[in-house]
């Protein structure tokens, strides 16, 4: 596994369990997030990926374990100052009727907004910032559920720039968007990391997605992580094989340079 010194772990999951109805679904987890990184979950369906990241921002109860944002017990701390420390877009996230692209970008202010959520200068500011660095700045007072599924999804990122946190996470940010707007969600994310140094945890279900954005990958099974690092690393024809129940070559893409997996059939 990686080495991180203590310094560049922006979040952290010290043998985590934690599941539904009694049942764990993580089991025994730990996990070092680097900062400054873009860190993908990858793992074949009830792997425990989105219950990862849920326990990781305190959205699930954990049975056993602990989760350290910047080396503070999570579960010491406010709501609010989480809020104000790390943002997660759940999957699928629904708007309420005839509300603006603006009125739900501001709803990320309100952990930093002053008494009776009032939202001052700096917070409008802020909020002009997160549609101009998503591109919405002309769609600030259209209906979010009139938007395309692209550009909908970037308005709710939007909401978590403006929330103005060094940390985001994202459960399948991509979820139900045809391909290119997989693309334009993922570069926006990317450049998001870039830009602004944050700090990205996300659920990817496709694999190629996974290695061409991530800088580390944790591959989980049956509530574990089986594999980490960089994706150059951390995917190998056997861990495909044995995980993935695929027979795939592995290659480097000869445009892109990223590491790349061609699926031959399945494994058996």
């Amino acid at each position: 596994m990686t080495t991180t010194t203590a310094l560049d772990v922006a979040l952290e999951a010290r043998g985590i369990r934690s599941g539904y109805d009694r049942r764990n679904v993580v089991d025994g987890v730990s996990i070092a997030i680097p900062t400054g990184s873009i860190t993908c979950l990858v793992g074949p369906n009830g792997s425990g990926k989105s219950t990862l990241l849920k326990s990781c921002a305190r959205l699930l109860s954990l049975s056993s374990g602990a989760v350290y944002l910047g080396g503070d017990l999570l579960s010491a701390l406010p709501s609010r100052a989480i809020a104000q420390r790390m943002a997660i877009l759940p999957q699928g996230p629904a708007a309420p009727e005839q509300m603006t692209v603006r009125e739900l970008v501001e709803q990320g202010r309100y952990p930093h907004a002053g008494p009776a959520r009032m939202l001052r200068r700096q917070d409008h500011q802020a909020v002009a910032d997160a549609l101009r660095a998503t591109g919405l700045s002309s769609f600030a007072n259209r209906d979010v559920n009139h938007l395309s599924g692209g550009e909908r999804q970037r308005a709710w990122i939007a909401l978590a720039l403006a929330q103005d946190t060094p940390i985001l996470l994202l459960d399948e940010p991509t979820t139900c968007l045809d391909l290119g707007y997989q693309m334009d969600v993922l570069e926006l994310v990317q450049k998001l990391n870039r830009d602004k140094q944050l700090t990205v945890v996300m659920v990817v279900h496709d694999l190629n997605h996974a290695t061409a954005f991530a800088d580390h990958l944790l591959v989980l099974d049956n509530g574990a992580i089986v594999a980490e690092g960089p994706p150059e690393e951390a995917i190998t024809r056997d861990l495909l094989r044995a995980v993935f129940r695929v027979d795939a070559d592995v290659i480097t893409h000869p445009r892109t340079g990223k590491t790349t997996v061609l699926p031959v059939g399945s494994a058996h």
